[in-house]
């Protein structure tokens, strides 16, 4: 059997019997792996604080015979993210974030690369409270782990190259359509599940927030409609809607 020594993220813990957890981490090194931690819902049981969600942990396992699932020897927490926890709204967001992990295949080539996306962005809730302009930045990244993000340049339809600059004061609308990859542009919009509708303002955001700028101040309606699209794209790309989305305060 082999042996490991990693730290890891939980990512879902789930009660199993009557005294144990089955926990689903997120390593660095080898992905997202579940193991069950005999006894760990014990009072009297060394690893019941490590295997809460959404703790960073060092993990003792061994790889089992027929089965996939490993047995954790040991786990130790390393930072609880207590901040996270009292606070309910930034916990919902970094479960939101969890669950997204939750729903995507992640070769053990691409951990390290999801494992410090997740990580950046509990450290970010730790020191303060969370916002759908944050979070729209943060699943920015994510599309742009899975290799999905969409195309913001031209029409997706046409091919007509979207000008570089646009009038918010326009009351034309766009659509950011998941099954083309990127915009529609007015004339080409249709009525679509898998589209979602987008304001001038909305879309030059969008187009700031793809160019790593931090200087767009969004309207209310930029941040709704951004919330909804990313949802809708997500949606596409994972083959099912996180439900902890429903959840995440929309003010």
């Amino acid at each position: 059997m082999n042996c490991h020594n990693e730290e890891g993220i939980i990512l879902r813990p789930v009660d199993f019997r009557e005294r144990d957890r089955i926990l689903t981490f997120l390593t660095p090194e080898q992905g997202k792996i579940s193991g069950i931690v005999h006894g760990a819902r014990s009072l009297k049981s060394q690893n019941r604080a490590a295997t809460e969600s959404l703790v960073l942990a060092r993990f003792e396992y061994v790889e089992r015979r027929r089965t996939a699932m490993v047995k954790i020897e040991h786990c130790e927490a390393l930072d609880l993210f207590p901040a996270i926890r009292k606070d309910y709204s930034r916990f919902l967001y970094a479960s939101y974030f969890a669950e997204l992990l939750l729903l995507t295949e992640i070769p053990s080539t691409e951990a390290p690369l999801y494992f410090n996306w997740l990580a950046s962005i509990l450290k970010t809730l730790q020191r303060e409270p969370a916002d759908l302009f944050r979070k729209a930045h943060w699943e920015w990244d994510f599309l742009c782990l899975l290799g999905v993000q969409p195309q913001l340049d031209c029409c997706q339809v046409s091919g007509q190259p979207l000008p570089p600059d646009f009038l918010p004061s326009e009351q034309v609308f766009y659509q950011l359509d998941a099954r083309l990859g990127g915009i529609r542009s007015p004339g080409h919009t249709e009525p679509n599940p898998d589209a979602a509708w987008l304001s001038i303002g909305t879309l030059i955001g969008l187009r700031r927030l793809a160019a790593g700028e931090n200087q767009w101040q969004p309207t209310k309606l930029n941040l709704h409609e951004l919330h909804k699209a990313f949802l809708i794209y997500l949606r596409f790309h994972l083959g099912r809607e996180p439900k902890s989305h429903g959840l995440i305060p929309v003010r």
